[in-house]
């Protein structure tokens, strides 16, 4: 039984790193198709370095998105407790006002 368990967390954590790519990972894959299409496109092989191109552009929409995303995740937000706003001093002087 605890093996059978085991077996199944560890598969579960296999999953979720597989499907967790960063942004740097997609730029990866773009590059790599980028290197393709100039490799067919060499070839005179136009339509896949077409296809390949166009493969390439929509990694680098892709990481562009995730690097956004992860951004975001960055960012952290000021503490509050629900249903409060956060707490400002109403006196103090603009950000980057001189004194």
């Amino acid at each position: 039984m605890r093996r059978v368990i085991a077996l199944g967390l560890s598969l579960a954590g296999a999953l979720a790193l597989a499907g967790c790519a960063s942004s740097a990972s997609e730029q990866r894959k773009a590059e790599l198709h980028e290197q393709r299409a100039e490799r067919a496109a060499s070839n005179g092989d136009y339509t896949r370095a077409a296809a390949e191109q166009r493969r390439a552009d929509e990694e680098r929409r892709e990481a562009a998105r995730r690097a956004a995303e992860e951004q975001q995740q960055l960012q952290r937000q000021p503490y509050t407790t629900p249903g409060t706003t956060p707490l400002v001093n109403p006196t103090a002087p603009p950000p980057g006002a001189p004194y």
